[in-house]
């Protein structure tokens, strides 16, 4: 009801792909997206989700990518930076090229769940804090994973590097999902959003 007079257009998403990857790629490497405490997220659950990239780190490669808005603390940082096993994806690199890579998402409470499972990628949710789950609920829908420890997220990365049947069973729910919640991707999506702009104006 606030405010009334609020039109709203479903145009998509120009941060991911076009289309969804058909194939997870074998030597394609789990993704952690790194987000600042506060909005729900505790020091505990941060502490507890760079101990997560650290364990996973110890078995095989991963890739870490931190907000482009909140860099992490300079002792993170550094904990990560030590990792022989890590590997940075961050901006100016573009979020689409990320997830065309990644064999796996891992967040605790980002739009980043949802881009991946429109992008054909299997999230998996930190969840050690109990938070309300990102609505629309990927987990709920069968379109993502959710861990509440570092033990069973650590269980779940290496399931989704070492069993590919298991992470593929799980693309018709990602389609479903993107076919239910993103109206386009890529280009056709940034057509989309300049073709509404210039509707809503007069200047189509």
């Amino acid at each position: 009801p606030m405010p009334p007079g609020l039109q709203t257009v479903a145009v998509g998403n120009p941060l991911v792909p076009a289309a969804p990857r058909p194939r997870v790629a074998s030597g394609a490497a789990p993704v952690f997206f790194l987000q600042p405490t506060g909005h729900g997220i505790s020091a505990e659950a941060l502490e507890g989700f760079v101990r997560l990239i650290e364990v996973c780190a110890e078995r095989g490669p991963v890739e870490a990518r931190a907000h482009p808005s909140y860099p992490p603390p300079a002792e993170v940082q550094a904990r990560l930076e030590a990792l022989p096993n890590l590997r940075w994806r961050n901006a100016p690199e573009p979020l689409s090229e990320v997830l065309a890579g990644a064999r796996l998402t891992v967040a605790i409470h980002s739009t980043t769940i949802h881009e991946s499972v429109a992008a054909g990628i299997l999230p998996l949710v930190f969840n050690a804090d109990g938070l309300p789950r990102l609505q629309p609920d990927v987990v709920a829908a069968g379109a993502g994973l959710e861990a509440t420890s570092v033990a069973a997220g650590l269980a779940l990365v290496a399931r989704a590097c070492q069993d590919q049947d298991w992470l593929e069973a799980h693309a018709p729910a990602l389609a479903a999902f993107r076919a239910d919640y993103f109206a386009a991707g890529g280009e056709e999506a940034a057509q989309a959003t300049a073709k509404a702009i210039a509707r809503a104006t007069g200047l189509a």
